[in-house]
């Protein structure tokens, strides 16, 4: 993709390092989301979902 994107001749906005890695941290559970008790607040609710479905998947 970079190399199409540089040989296109078009203008390259990059994207800035401190976005990047308030991102990166976001993504890999560095800070919980607003307000939240807990960094990734789904995986209680998939558990939830999946006791309800089968709760063999446990064991």
């Amino acid at each position: 993709i970079m190399l199409r994107t540089m040989s296109s001749g078009a203008q390259i906005s990059y994207i800035p390092d401190e976005i990047m890695r308030h991102t990166r941290e976001q993504f890999e559970g560095g800070a919980a989301q607003a307000g939240a008790t807990v960094r990734h607040p789904e995986w209680p609710a998939f558990w939830r979902m999946l006791d309800r479905i089968d709760p063999s998947w446990k064991h």
